[in-house]
């Protein structure tokens, strides 16, 4: 080979090795930091040994709490489902808003009540339903529909809205079913009607968490269930059940009473934590009646905001918790609460009290 040639292979390889140097730093620049996996933590299940909470769930009731945003769910055990009672119309409202949804301040269609409408008034009446009376041709607004239903519970209004908005109960059943089955709420039924009042809608304290969670998202119906009262069409003024609303507080959401459910409560509540507030949800079923599902679930509201009174338990559990491993030198990070601008950082992190 001529020595022209040997020059040319030459420049050829050192602009290759250049290339592949250059190549191999840009690559190195912008290449995203290897992901930091955690040793314990970040989609993790861990009981509360680790963390001084204590809570005396009351006897003879199935109840449930979390802490929204904070991913913390604490139970009394396992579940089965069982009967809602009124708790039921949290989900008649949530499907029905689905598909015509309201903004605060709005009022929504009007809709003139039909004789199908006073005929299942009289029916819940007879059964010694909750109710709010109607009249024929009345004019009453979709907001008003669902103060009715979630006020003073009538169990008319839930049925009547459902089947204005899906033109029968068979179809709001099925509706609803598939709504629950989207958010990933599996252990709930709808049954045969939208007001509860059949045993055949059931879920479980920790479902109803989960229903509770979709309506603190929705203004509108926060706006409504913390109302003490409504004042009504033809009914006038009528008063919620919910007699909690406003102490240690709790702003709402729902109750449900019946002889096969018994005493069923949901309660949201503000929780300040660290500095911040919260929002704590409180499911209680299975309560004898009513009264004692109220008393069950404000003795659990009041354990859980004394046992949070201080935020120090919180931040070394969640610092026990989130230990992280670098995968370039194998140093073990600890993540606690100081180092990250908010608990939601870990949206991944379920932690199971």
């Amino acid at each position: 080979m001529s020595t022209k040639k040997k020059r040319i292979y030459k420049i050829v390889n050192i602009c290759l090795l250049i290339l592949l140097i250059s190549t191999y730093v840009v690559i190195t620049i912008f290449k995203p930091v290897a992901i930091i996996n955690p040793v314990n933590g970040n989609v993790v299940n861990h009981s509360l040994s680790n963390l001084p909470l204590s809570i005396n769930w009351p006897s003879g009731v199935e109840a449930a709490i979390s802490v929204d945003g904070y991913s913390f769910i604490s139970t009394t055990g396992n579940f089965t489902p069982t009967q809602t009672a009124s708790v039921a119309k949290l989900i008649t409202s949530l499907v029905v808003l689905d598909k015509y949804p309201l903004y605060v301040g709005q009022q929504g269609n009007v809709l003139t009540i039909s004789q199908n409408d006073v005929d299942i008034y009289y029916k819940y009446y007879k059964e010694d339903g909750s109710t709010s009376p109607v009249k024929l041709n009345e004019q009453i607004s979709q907001f008003e529909l669902l103060e009715s239903m979630l006020i003073p519970s009538s169990d008319n209004a839930a049925d009547s809205l459902a089947i204005w908005a899906f033109g029968s109960l068979a179809n709001y059943s099925t509706e609803a079913n598939k709504y629950l089955k989207a958010h990933n709420i599996n252990e709930t039924t709808v049954g045969s009607d939208a007001s509860g009042l059949s045993p055949d809608t059931v879920s479980t304290p920790s479902d109803l968490l989960k229903i509770a969670s979709l309506v603190e998202k929705n203004p509108v119906l926060m706006q409504i269930v913390g109302m003490k009262y409504a004042d009504l069409p033809v009914a006038g003024r009528m008063y919620n059940y919910n007699s909690l609303l406003g102490k240690d507080g709790i702003n709402g959401i729902k109750t449900g009473n019946s002889d096969e459910a018994g005493g069923v409560l949901l309660t949201s509540s503000t929780i300040n934590i660290n500095g911040k507030d919260t929002n704590l949800l409180t499911a209680v079923m299975k309560a004898q009646n009513l009264s004692a599902a109220i008393n069950a679930n404000y003795n659990i509201v009041k354990q859980f905001r004394n046992n949070f009174s201080s935020s120090d338990q919180l931040n070394s559990y969640v610092a026990s918790m989130n230990k992280y491993k670098t995968s370039w030198d194998n140093q073990t990070l600890d993540l606690s609460y100081d180092t990250l601008p908010d608990l939601q950082s870990l949206n991944s992190t379920d932690i199971k009290l």
